[in-house]
């Protein structure tokens, strides 16, 4: 495999980076809560704060499966008596699980313990920690000396490139800004002497964004008028304002509500105010609301119509006859089973795999549509020699198993079903992680005023085509 080169527009790889990573594991980390413990607690910010939760009684409101809630309900203030409900599983589980911090730190601080960083941000961490049920047994800190407009102006650099990149090519006018905006930044950075460069602080986000999958990454900083910043993978990651609205900024001020003296900026208003990577969860949000006015229906037949007609751009109808769509039980399935529909009616064969099928009206509506029009269905069965079967006999494969708010780990029944997908010969694995063919984007129905505010950097459509295929990227090939 050739090596791979810093590029600002395709993720690197961690191996890449030239910055040093310290590793504090989870004993480290139970060292490090005793000892915030052991704080007297009057005055304290943290502790007034997380009595006037108690007197809140976020109780009320724990029949809500999926919302946010802190409890601590007896005992006295230890983790183990407050209970936090994950926002990826929607379990209530007490905040004494301990984490392994993988600090990454310029060569030059090489002697210095990072404990010190940790212990300055550790009831925050404590509380991202709790709400993930998944996915958070590691955190990624990358430390910085950036100053508090220049913390600014690199938060920004970064949502802006994974809002505009991540997927794929991007519009000339994207790519000369995200250019423009690097260079800026990188002499800024060098002309005050920060370290690391932003090179490296940007090498190594984006790898750790791309290998890693966390829900967040902090960017910490060490100046004594800065702030650190959380980066969160994903709108479902942000603490929620009814529950932290009143968060304390880390001032030693019991009283202090002055963000000038924050050490880490915590989301205390929700959405409003963190700083999210990924903004599609809540783009499907606004198109479904009253402003947007979709149904879940129309998005689906739009999503599912935009990948048949993708499927038959790319693989001849004649060539290519046999479609094996693998469907998976939420909305991605749901999208799957639209495609199948819509590539039977453009002459395809397809066949549908779904292990588990899903339980909305919706769901069996859109497979009653398929069986209306004699698509095969595959038998739902633990067993995957079914699949294997399926896989030997079919030209092309529609992977419509997990969408963008999946959360790790895979479960049954697709845990057993996913090596035969991933085998050499039908998908390889290093195809799965960082695809190099031909990309599609698909969706020609998003409002103007929506793709202003989101700054969607959406290309012309040609003609009357619900796809459009976007330019090739560096190191891409040809399918």
């Amino acid at each position: 495999m050739p090596t791979r080169r810093y590029s600002k527009f395709i993720p690197p790889s961690l191996s890449m980076s030239e910055l040093v990573c310290q590793k504090l594991d989870n004993d480290a980390t139970d060292l490090l809560i005793d000892k915030w413990l052991e704080r007297p607690h009057c005055p304290d910010a943290y502790y007034d704060w997380f009595q006037r939760v108690r007197e809140r009684r976020h109780a009320a409101n724990a029949n809500i499966c999926k919302e946010q809630i802190l409890l601590w309900s007896k005992g006295v203030f230890v983790p183990e008596n407050i209970f936090t409900r994950t926002v990826d599983t929607g379990r209530l589980i007490p905040l004494d699980r301990t984490w392994v911090t993988h600090v990454y730190h310029h060569q030059s601080m090489s002697r210095l313990n990072m404990m010190p960083v940790i212990f300055s941000m550790l009831p925050e961490l404590m509380l991202l920690r709790g709400m993930h049920d998944r996915g958070c047994d590691e955190i990624y800190v990358i430390v910085t000396d950036l100053k508090r407009q220049e913390m600014d102006q690199v938060t920004d650099y970064f949502k802006y490139v994974c809002r505009n990149s991540a997927n794929g090519p991007c519009k000339p006018s994207v790519e000369e800004k995200i250019n423009h905006d690097h260079m800026t930044l990188t002499h800024m950075l060098d002309r005050n002497r920060r370290t690391p460069c932003f090179p490296q602080i940007d090498l190594t986000l984006r790898a750790i964004l791309f290998e890693k999958r966390p829900p967040f990454v902090v960017l910490f900083s060490h100046q004594t008028m800065s702030y650190s910043q959380i980066l969160f993978a994903n709108s479902l990651f942000v603490p929620s304002k009814e529950v932290y609205f009143d968060f304390p900024s880390g001032c030693p001020n019991p009283g202090c509500t002055d963000n000038c003296c924050e050490l880490i900026r915590f989301p205390k208003k929700g959405l409003e105010t963190a700083a999210v990577l990924c903004d599609k969860r809540k783009i499907d949000e606004e198109l479904m609301n009253a402003a947007g006015a979709f149904s879940i229906d129309q998005l689906m037949e739009l999503a599912g119509l935009a990948c048949a007609q993708t499927l038959a751009t790319v693989y001849n109808q004649e060539k290519y006859p046999r479609v094996l769509v693998c469907c998976g039980p939420g909305n991605q399935g749901g999208d799957g089973l639209v495609a199948a529909r819509h590539l039977g009616m453009f002459g395809y064969k397809p066949t549908i795999w779904m292990p588990k099928p899903g339980s909305k009206d919706i769901y069996q509506r859109l497979k009653k549509q398929c069986d209306n029009m004699h698509i095969q269905t595959i038998v739902p069965s633990t067993d995957v020699q079914p699949l294997r079967d399926a896989l030997a006999r079919s030209d092309v494969i529609l992977d419509a198993i997990f969408g963008f708010s999946f959360q790790p780990p895979v479960r049954a029944p697709f845990d057993a079903a996913l090596p035969l997908l991933t085998e050499s010969g039908v998908a390889h694995r290093e195809g799965s992680r960082a695809f190099k063919g031909r990309h599609f984007l698909g969706g020609r129905f998003v409002p103007k005023v929506m793709e202003e505010k989101f700054q969607l950097n959406l290309p012309e459509y040609p003609g009357f085509s619900q796809i459009v295929e976007l330019p090739p990227a560096e190191g891409s090939q040809k399918l």
